[in-house]
This record gives structure tokens, sequence and C-alpha cells, in this order.
């Protein structure tokens, strides 16, 4: 999986959203140009608000205070004398159109405020209806293996990843993975200094006899500390790897004359079991 997609989609969504705000706001102006030969330019600002309140309660407050402005600056461009310019003459009609940019304000941070509780009320629906499901499912098993396939699934549906469930000391056993079959991957990552070949979870746990200084393993308890924390003076004891600090005082380890942060080794293991 990759953050691109969900980057492209939210752009887009983004677009479409002051698109359509503009686009209101055009047709109110287009509607205001025929009312305003017949009935004075009087009810035309009010024609502007279902389009203010519209864009706050279907795309937030960035596209309503778009339509809040657009509307200020189309009713002063084609309703106010001298008509076709920004600029204003009469005292009512800045009035008018400061009071419609401040309603704009108002309505669409009301209306936001009002969209965001029903997004988290239909999250909160969203999330006890997973909870009722999973847990009907639960009571649907009659074994052990049973719950623990159903427990890996839900996992599996819920956040797109590898699961599996273990049990049992001093040697666990799987009870259930997603995809079937899947194993534990030891976190270990070693380089081969001769060929400067890469290698990640079992082959790097075999591996870690002949090769100790090239072979990082129990990397997560150096993430976010700096090297001269007496933690790490502490672990850094117990593992036969050497651990450097850098320019801000983090901690990194060093892998075949190259130095990595923690966060960079953890990656590493990730990939491969994306790979996998």
């Amino acid at each position: 999986m990759t953050d691109q997609p969900l980057h492209g989609k939210s752009v887009a969504t983004a677009i479409e959203a002051y698109a359509g705000a503009l686009a209101m706001v055009a047709l109110c102006t287009l509607a205001g140009l025929w009312i305003a030969p017949r009935w004075g330019t009087a009810p035309v600002d009010m024609i502007y608000l279902p389009a203010v309140l519209a864009a706050a309660a279907l795309w937030g407050l960035g596209p309503a205070l778009t339509a809040g402005g657009s509307a200020a600056l189309a009713y002063n461009f084609f309703f106010t004398e001298p008509v076709h310019t920004f600029r204003m003459n009469r005292v009512t009609d800045v009035v008018t159109v400061i009071v419609l940019l401040i309603v704009a304000l108002v309505t669409s941070r009301l209306a936001s405020g009002i969209r965001a509780q029903a997004q988290i009320a239909a999250a909160h629906a969203a999330r006890n209806a997973t909870i009722a499901g999973f847990a009907r499912r639960l009571l649907s098993c009659g074994s052990e293996e049973e719950i623990a396939s159903t427990a890996c699934a839900e996992l599996d549906h819920l956040f797109g990843c590898n699961a599996m469930l273990v049990s049992g000391a001093p040697e666990p056993r799987v009870i259930a993975a997603i995809p079937e079959g899947n194993r534990l991957t030891p976190s270990v990552v070693a380089v081969n200094p001769k060929t400067n070949e890469r290698m990640v979870g079992q082959v790097a746990k075999r591996q870690a006899i002949t090769n100790p200084e090239n072979t990082i393993f129990s990397v997560k308890r150096f993430m976010g500390r700096k090297v001269s924390d007496p933690i790490v003076d502490r672990d850094k004891k117990l593992v036969p790897y050497e651990l450097k600090g850098a320019a801000n005082d983090d901690v990194r380890v060093v892998l075949a004359g190259k130095d990595y942060s923690p966060q960079e080794v953890s990656a590493m293991i990730l990939q491969k079991l994306k790979r996998d």
C-alpha cells in the first residue's frame, strides 16, 4: 500500500469541492441577473445564502468561505452601482457586502460544525457495527482455533495487514494466521561484508554467529533515544554491533560501514513483510 493514491484522491476531492462552491455561486449570480431587472437588487443578496449553506454542508468550511467571498464579490460587481466594477458609491451597498460576508462566515462555520458532528456520529456507528459483527462471529466459534482465525481475519479486514496469533511457552505455536501458512519473521537485519548482500529475517538470524558485528537485532529499544542516554549506554554493551551518535545525538547503528537510524532498520523488515 502507498500513500500516493490517497493523496491524489484527496486533492481531486478538494478541487471538486471548491469548483462546486464556485459553480453554485455562478448559478446564483445568473438567477440574480434574471431577478434584478424585474424586482430590483434588494432580494439578490439573499439568493447567495443557499449556496454558502450548501457548500458548508457538503464540503466544509474552506469551500463555504470561498463561496461566501465569491458571492460578496459577485454581488459587488454585478448588482451595486457602478456595475461591472468593484467600486461602491453607496454606503448601503458597502454594508450589504459586509453583512453578506459576515453571514457567510457565521453560517459556514455553523454548518461545517454540524457536518463534522455528523461525520463523527457516522464513524461511531460504523465502529459499533464492526464491534457487533465481530462479537457475533466470536459467539459462533466453537474452538480456540476458530476464535483465533476469526480474530486474524478481522484484523486483516480492518487494517489490510498480515496477522498471526501464537500461544504457548517456552516454544510458541501458531494458532491462526492470515494469509494461511504465514510464519513469524525475526526482526533481524544483516549484511554480508564481502558481498554487501542484505539479509532479513530467518536467513539473517542463521548467520548471526559468524557475522555478529553486521547483524542488527533488538533495534526498537533505541528508537527515539539519544546516544548519551544512560539506557543506551547500558544496552549497547548487550549487542555486538556498533552504535554511534548522529549530529543531533540520536542513535545510529553501524551496518557494513554505513550508519542507519533504528527506524530505517525497522523499515527494511517491514519491506520484507510486504514482499512476502
